[in-house]
């Protein structure tokens, strides 16, 4: 009679062999690409040094000026907001876009939920609109009967 250590569900199996030898093959690449990198990492603060350039003289420059930098927890704090918003700073803001006054953005929501805008005019209620008078494109018609090419 042949007596075992271990019962045969508590030996490894070939393919935990396997997985094994797949990691320790993997740890090994892993080992050696560290050393060659580490080998370029010398060679370079070596050509660095030759050239007149300290490594420990940047990285300390590099490591102090982080220390150095202070954050400000209060970003807002710098943001001036008026009490009131003028109509001459209204027009200001919008002399910056060149766009027009009397358009502004429409929010829509269609039946899946999706948001989207799309353009309105103040004077589409009104009986000077374009569109409003049967004419498609909603803008004033530019007839190209007279323009020279």
């Amino acid at each position: 009679m042949e007596t075992r250590l271990f019962p045969e569900e508590a030996c490894p199996s070939k393919k935990g062999d396997n997985e094994m030898r797949e990691l320790i093959e993997n740890v090994s690449l892993l080992q050696k690409q560290l050393n060659e990198l580490k080998l370029e990492n010398q060679l370079l603060k070596n050509i660095l040094d030759r050239s007149g350039i300290s490594y420990a003289r940047e990285l300390k420059g590099l490591r102090n000026s982080e220390a150095e930098e202070e954050y400000d927890p209060n970003q807002g704090a710098r943001i001036v907001h008026p009490e009131v918003i003028t109509e001459k700073m209204a027009n200001v803001f919008y002399s910056w876009f060149w766009g027009r006054q009397d358009v502004y953005a429409k929010r829509s929501v269609n039946k899946s939920g999706n948001a989207g805008y799309y353009p309105q005019c103040y004077n589409f209620w009104k009986d000077i609109c374009p569109r409003r008078q049967g004419q498609k494109n909603g803008a004033v018609t530019v007839s190209t009967e007279n323009i020279s090419l």
